[in-house]
């Protein structure tokens, strides 16, 4: 015989999803891909291409790109973490906005 048993978290006891880094690069991908409107698909990006050398994002698309990361991750970027450092390519922005998200979790708990 077959029982079925039924686990709930305690009321007490937040659980929050975390994206890992793999999420957020495929995320990335399309938000360059459809809001910035760059003319490539999420497929034809790799997690290395250099937005500015390789994919041709513009001043005002990393300014779209900063806000649709505030906006899909709910984190906020100062300006002093909006640098070449933090948005090279879809590896770098993914492993700051990890950082960022990890970081917002801790702070709500």
């Amino acid at each position: 015989m077959l029982a079925l048993i039924s686990v709930t978290n305690p009321p007490s006891e937040k659980h929050t999803m975390q994206p890992d880094k793999q999420d957020i690069v495929m995320r990335l991908k399309e938000i360059i891909s459809t809001d910035l409107g760059m003319d490539i698909s999420p497929q034809e990006i790799d997690d290395e291409d250099g937005f500015m050398s390789k994919l041709g994002v513009d001043s005002m698309g990393f300014v779209e790109l900063k806000f649709q990361c505030e906006e899909v991750f709910g984190i906020s970027i100062n300006d002093d973490e909006f640098v070449p450092d933090n948005f090279t390519n879809c590896a770098t922005l993914a492993a700051f906005v990890l950082t960022k998200t990890v970081a917002a979790d801790l702070q709500s708990q």
